[in-house]
């Protein structure tokens, strides 16, 4: 997989980058990758108790930490990235706009 950057930029005051796989051209879509924080709530989990253990869950995500979010296509991004990364709806415009300046 050769990976190209399509977009590094600030959308809405965070740092996201887009990169694609140019091996996929051939095929009309390409596979998607998504570096941005991740803003859902974080999720606590108690530890658990059972019997005679306790399992202690892993930490929430990192507030500041990016992570790495994958996708079939750019339509497969823009329609599920504002919801997996607990971002607002306007982000897909706003990173569209954004993609389609460079």
């Amino acid at each position: 997989m050769t990976w190209e950057t399509v977009f590094d930029g600030v959308v809405m005051g965070d740092h996201i980058t887009v990169e694609w796989d140019v091996d996929d051209e051939d095929e009309g879509e390409f596979q998607v990758k998504v570096k941005a924080t991740n803003k859902s709530p974080a999720k606590l989990t108690p530890p658990i108790i059972d019997g005679n253990s306790v399992i202690i869950p892993p930490p929430p995500d990192e507030p500041t930490k990016r992570y790495t979010f994958e996708y079939d296509s750019i339509d497969d991004m823009y329609e599920k990235i504002a919801s997996e990364t607990g971002r607002p709806s306007e982000f897909v415009d706003e990173l569209e706009k954004a993609i389609q300046s460079v």
